[in-house]
């Protein structure tokens, strides 16, 4: 890729150069001499072929998304949210909570990649996952956390269906607009149908629990403390 372009911009390799594709909603990225359209084109009735995990990790190694705060969501490019005081406050309360409580055999993760199917990568508040070689992104999580505020609709609706899909046995929704936890189990069903049948809304008197681990227990008012402003995300 030449140097010194504006990472707006999309580039690609064709014809023995390098070109930007500035081309309305889409873009094309050459990974292996393969064309992939990875965002919705504007023409009515065009097929859209999504980015696969494999080459959304070339890229990454080649730098294409360094300073850049993106995930790969079935197939698609996604920009996550910017995260406010609150929001890093509690990711950081989870994260540490898990950590003192899980068994050594597994790991707790903060806004790390998961392998997560062919065609998704995301990077979720916090993750769960069994210990897995140096060389491998983490992958079979038993636990996925979202802390939200104002990506609550995207985190409840999006999110929910890819973790649902894609069998995660558990997922900790922390409702910061309510003050709330919802713990979705039982995952059902494929792409947009995808969901989870049990979903348990719990307070801040109330105590979280995992399946997976039966003697773990955090006290939801450990995790969430009240709101004294506006802290984004």
């Amino acid at each position: 890729m030449p140097d010194g372009v504006g990472r707006a911009s999309v580039w690609f390799w064709r014809d023995a150069t390098w070109h930007a594709a500035w081309k309305g909603a889409w873009a094309e990225v050459a990974v292996n001499g393969t064309f992939v359209l990875t965002m919705e084109s504007e023409t009515a009735g065009q097929a859209i072929r999504p980015l696969r995990r494999n080459e959304y990790e070339e890229l990454v190694a080649l730098g294409r998304f360094d300073g850049e705060r993106v995930e790969l969501v079935r197939g698609r490019l996604v920009t996550m949210s910017p995260q406010g005081s609150r929001h890093l406050a509690v990711v950081a309360r989870v994260g540490l909570a898990l950590q003192t409580r899980v068994p050594p055999r597994y790991r707790v993760l903060q806004h790390s990649p998961l392998a997560l199917g062919d065609v998704s990568m995301p990077e979720p508040d916090v993750s769960v996952t069994p210990i897995a070689p140096d060389h491998e992104f983490p992958r079979d999580p038993i636990l996925l956390v979202e802390v939200a505020d104002s990506s609550l609709a995207y985190d409840q609706r999006d999110k929910l269906r890819l973790y649902a899909a894609a069998g995660v046995p558990t997922y900790w929704l922390v409702d910061l607009v309510h003050d709330e936890v919802r713990v979705h189990t039982r995952p059902v069903g494929a792409g947009d149908d995808a969901t989870y049948r049990t979903v348990i809304t719990l307070g801040q008197s109330d105590v979280l629990r995992l399946d997976a681990l039966p003697a773990l227990s955090i006290p939801v008012d450990e995790l969430i403390r009240p709101s004294s402003g506006t802290g984004g995300r």
